[in-house]
């Protein structure tokens, strides 16, 4: 910058020819005017402002005037040619040490007039910045979206018109939208590359102060999901209502430790049943006994630590055994050798239709006597004559689908062999 040294310049001009007379001519000095503010005008750091003068001279009109504004050394406003009127201004930020502001004017004979004014310059403080995610030593993927937020605040500016920006020692600045809503909250979200990032999110307010924070976060390669298989009960398993059931799995991830892994179980009936925490080896088990009556496919979802998951299902099939009622014979009842014997009971299953039931009449002495099934009513009923001599214990044994069964029972006395008496 350059500074100027102000002087009243005389110019005239001497005939000196073969006459003793002599004619000089004396220059006007231009005047200056600061129109727009006088002395101990008061302003902020940063202000933008524009200072208004005026510029006039005896000798000259106002079109052939140039002015140039300036603090101290530092030139606001370099020479420029006066306006209409004889009208000059200049836009200038305030910093803290525009303590002077001046106006100078020149004309074309290079007269120049000036003026000053004092201004009072409050200084303002630097915005404030606070980091509250990621925390540092946080570790991260380079395939993850990561989430910034922090809080800006300044003493002078609103909150919402301070500039926010994010810049990592590694990937440079982040094309993060990081604009502070009225309460300085800045949420934003980027990606990094693998390597250990000095993150900074910096404020900056109208007067061109700024304040930062800064956090060292781990990203490293791009995540790898879980892995998971469920290995009990067997697919297709079932059992009766109110059984504990026990359900196995196997977990793993090749980026974090499988403890670390969130495991939960539903079912698609049932919904949300409950969650457990496996082993550092990754065995993980979670029993059961509140299943509802149904067929049931048993999820396993194993989750890692940003939600990337694996799933692993079984079908379980959880009922109620079949019923049975012997009506023939009856217990007690006496029989002689080759006595008809009629053999009759109902059966019936909440879930299975009854001709889909599987039945087992047996004797004691006799072994199996029929499997016939029973009818769409549930009625089973045959006969036998060929019975052997003695008490038999005769059992009617009913399986549904599902592998549970109820047994009946009747017995009889033997008979004695009619030739005999």
């Amino acid at each position: 910058m350059r500074g100027f040294l102000f002087s009243v310049l005389a110019f005239g001009v001497m005939g000196c020819a073969d006459t003793d007379s002599s004619v000089k001519v004396v220059n006007s000095i231009p005047t200056a005017l600061i129109t727009s503010h006088s002395d101990g005008s008061s302003m902020l750091e940063g202000d933008s402002v524009m200072f208004v003068g005026n510029a006039s001279d005896d000798d000259n009109v106002a079109a052939e005037l140039e002015a140039l504004w300036q603090t101290g050394s530092d030139i606001l406003c370099d020479w420029s040619a006066v306006g209409s009127g004889g009208t000059t201004s200049c836009d200038a930020v305030i910093t803290v040490d525009m303590s002077v502001i001046t106006l100078v004017v020149r004309d074309p004979r290079d007269a120049i007039g000036s003026v000053s004014v004092t201004i009072d310059i409050g200084a303002t403080d630097a915005p404030t910045a606070t980091i509250s995610s990621p925390l540092s030593g946080a570790s991260f993927y380079s395939d993850q979206s990561i989430d910034l937020e922090g809080v800006v605040d300044d003493t002078e500016d609103a909150q919402d018109t301070l500039t926010v920006s994010w810049q990592s020692d590694i990937d440079g600045a982040l094309a993060a939208d990081a604009a502070p809503d009225s309460t300085g909250t800045v949420l934003a979200s980027t990606h990094l590359s693998e390597g250990e990032h000095f993150l900074t999110m910096t404020a900056t307010d109208s007067s061109g102060k700024s304040g930062s924070d800064s956090v060292t976060i781990n990203v490293g390669p791009a995540n790898s999901p879980p892995v998971c298989a469920l290995l009990a009960p067997e697919d297709g398993a079932s059992g009766p209502e109110g059984d504990l059931v026990v359900f196995v799995g196997e977990v793993g991830d090749v980026d974090i430790p499988a403890d670390s892994l969130a495991v939960s179980w539903s079912s698609d009936k049932d919904g949300e049943l409950g969650a457990s925490t496996p082993t550092s080896a990754g065995a993980v088990s979670f029993p059961y006994g509140g299943l509802s009556v149904d067929t049931h496919v048993i999820s396993m979802t194993v989750a890692d630590d940003i939600g990337v998951s694996c799933t692993d299902n079984v079908i379980y099939t959880v009922s109620t055994p079949p019923t049975v009622e012997i009506s023939n014979p009856v217990d007690a009842s006496v029989y002689t050798d080759l006595d008809l014997v009629r053999f009759s009971a109902n059966v019936n299953d909440n879930e299975d239709f009854p001709t889909d039931l599987t039945l087992e009449w047996s004797s004691s002495l006799d072994g199996t006597l029929s499997t016939a099934s029973s009818d769409s009513t549930g009625l089973t009923e045959f006969t036998r004559r060929d019975l052997s001599l003695g008490s038999h214990d005769i059992t009617l044994t009913v399986t549904d689908t599902a592998g549970l069964f109820s047994a009946s029972f009747v017995s009889f006395p033997g008979g004695e062999d009619e030739e005999a008496e």
